[in-house]
């Protein structure tokens, strides 16, 4: 399938390489990049990251390619994995009895 531009800055028709953004969101994830974000900036790239990057909460079903929907799959794993990690219980994570065990099922 051809990629297929649209006017939108970034918007493509092929979800593969899909990344809408804005002017805003670059600066947030280039200030993330270089360490000198303000938290608003890390607030809103880390956003951008799951929500548009990795489509996290999007389909990953294509109709057309397994192929599509596999790398969509994986492309929704990172968004899934960096929730799981923002969301984690710190204190509990470090009162695990044996730190050289592998991660549980749900990844931690």
């Amino acid at each position: 399938m051809a990629a297929r531009y649209d006017k939108a800055f970034g918007r493509n028709a092929n979800p593969a390489y899909s990344y809408d953004h804005t002017i805003a969101d670059v600066a947030a994830v280039q200030a993330v990049s270089q360490g000198r974000a303000t938290p608003e900036q890390q607030i809103r790239a880390f956003a951008w990251i799951i929500e548009r990057g990795a489509m996290t909460y999007d389909e990953t079903f294509h109709p057309e390619s397994d192929r599509m929907s596999n790398f969509m799959q994986g492309r929704r794993f990172v968004g899934l994995k960096l929730v799981l990690l923002s969301k984690v219980n710190i204190e509990r994570l470090k009162k695990k009895q044996d730190p050289t065990a592998p991660p549980s099922e749900n990844g931690v």
